[in-house]
């Protein structure tokens, strides 16, 4: 079973890689003024120092700033429902604005490339990240195959190799090759509850990282014998117990702290809604074949998004299915048999 916690960096990095050239790395150093998010942060250093946390909030309120940006666009459009239809929807006229807002998102993506580009930040990846982080923690592991069978055709598109591998072997096991039981347990244990609170279970992977290698990494040395290592390896939670005492508020905690607060995104969302609105992001004209990169060219001669960035679901969808055959052979040995001989071919004598 593939580890959430890692693939949830690497998807954060395919939505960089697509969106970021487009407006996601300007955005996000220049108008959100986070120094620390570069572009080299979304590659090998994207799991030091605090660096995936970082990230997962800068794409997040990107994707929320377009998503206000396109909603606001919606609004003042043709395709926004008068107030004819919206008295006589009833009380509830969120079907109504929904359906309607994925026409007009639709209908703009088909005669423009721009806006199709941009709008993958809100029809596909700020989706997706959401759904994969509200799976893990509420232990949902039926949304989390969801999660691992769109992931498929973005890791080959993004050229993530190793993740690809992982994410075709996922998707094969889930929908043919496991039996129902086993793809009933692995649902059921798909992410760890370690203090007892639903809705704060943490991934497999980040579990074993947490409270595993790192107690080993903490307290061992270079020369800690074999044995002692075991030792170490059996009495883990004794180890963790013990710290938590000596952590504990009654223990020698004298100054009292109260629960700290994150702060609200909204005011970072917004400022990328100015942005957006500012630049046109969504403003619907069909005479736009290729979106730009950001920040804009001085010199006259402006930049544009590589093919191969836009519309990467697609794309990849395209690159499995080519590819899959081949895939399989490699991931799956038993598909490599030599087809035996028909036995009527075989001469008797």
């Amino acid at each position: 079973m593939p580890g959430d916690l890692h693939a949830s960096g690497y998807m954060e990095e395919c939505f960089a890689k697509s969106q970021g050239p487009g407006g996601l790395y300007h955005i996000t150093t220049n108008v959100l003024q986070r120094k620390k998010v570069k572009q080299e942060t979304y590659g090998k250093v994207k799991f030091k120092e605090n660096n995936l946390q970082l990230i997962r909030e800068a794409n997040r309120d990107v994707g929320y700033g377009y998503g206000l940006c396109a909603v606001v666009e919606f609004r003042d459009s043709d395709s926004f429902p008068s107030d004819e239809e919206l008295l006589n929807c009833g009380t509830d006229k969120g079907p109504l604005l929904l359906s309607r807002f994925k026409e007009w998102l639709k209908k703009c993506s088909e005669d423009d490339v721009d806006f199709g580009y941009r709008a993958q930040s809100v029809t596909l990846f700020g989706p997706l990240t959401r759904l994969l982080y509200s799976s893990i923690k509420n232990g949902d592991g039926a949304a989390r195959e969801t999660v691992w069978m769109l992931l498929l055709p973005i890791f080959s598109q993004s050229k993530k190799k190793n993740y690809w591998i992982e994410a075709l072997a996922q998707t094969v096991n889930v929908t043919a090759a496991w039996p129902i039981a086993i793809r009933m347990m692995v649902r059921q244990n798909c992410s760890a509850r370690v203090d007892g609170r639903k809705g704060h279970n943490i991934a497999c992977d980040e579990f074993v990282e947490t409270h595993m290698v790192k107690p080993l990494k903490q307290y061992c040395s270079g020369q800690t014998t074999l044995k002692t290592l075991q030792r170490l390896n059996v009495n883990l939670q004794l180890i963790g117990s013990a710290r938590a005492s000596y952590k504990s508020r009654s223990g020698f905690d004298i100054h009292n702290t109260k629960r700290h607060s994150e702060p609200s995104p909204l005011r970072d969302q917004v400022l990328v809604c100015l942005f957006c609105l500012q630049e046109q992001f969504f403003k619907y004209d069909k005479e736009r074949r290729k979106p730009k990169v950001y920040p804009l060219s001085q010199s006259g001669s402006q930049k544009f998004v590589p093919n191969y960035r836009c519309d990467v679901y697609m794309k990849g969808c395209d690159k499995v299915r080519s590819n899959f055959d081949g895939k399989m052979y490699d991931i799956f040995p038993q598909r490599r048999r030599v087809p035996s001989v028909f036995r009527a071919n075989v001469p008797t004598d």
